[in-house]
C-alpha cells in the first residue's frame, strides 16, 4: 500500500471510515493537545497554533495501524462538539524509529 495515495484517501475521513479500510490499530491514545508537545507529535502545532492549545485544547486521537514489518502509520483524529472524530493528520514511519 503506497503512503502518499492512504494519505490523500484518509484525510478528513471518520475513524469507522479508517479502520473499516485498515483493520485494527496496534495502539491507540487520547489526549489534549497542549503548549508543550512531544517530538512524535511536533507536526501537529502547525495546524493548531499556540493560542489555540493554551485556550482550547483540542482533543486528539492517536492511532497506530502496522502496515508491514518496516511500516507503521499513525494518523492523529480530532473532534469538536460538531463533528465525530476526523483524520487531521497522517505520518508512515519505520517501527525501529526513535522519536
Amino acid at each position: 500500500m503506497e503512503t502518499g495515495s492512504v494519505t490523500t484517501e484518509i484525510l478528513g475521513k471518520s475513524f469507522d471510515e479508517v479502520e473499516q479500510k485498515l483493520g485494527d490499530p496496534i495502539q491507540e491514545d487520547r489526549f489534549e493537545l497542549g503548549v508543550v508537545v512531544s517530538e512524535f507529535r511536533i507536526e501537529l502545532t502547525n495546524l493548531f497554533d499556540e493560542t489555540q492549545r493554551t485556550q482550547n485544547p483540542p482533543n486528539i486521537r492517536e492511532v497506530t495501524w502496522s502496515l508491514s514489518p518496516d511500516e507503521n502509520l499513525t494518523i492523529w483524529f480530532s473532534k469538536s462538539e460538531e463533528t465525530d472524530w476526523r483524520a487531521i493528520h497522517v505520518m508512515s514511519w519505520h517501527p525501529d524509529d526513535q522519536f
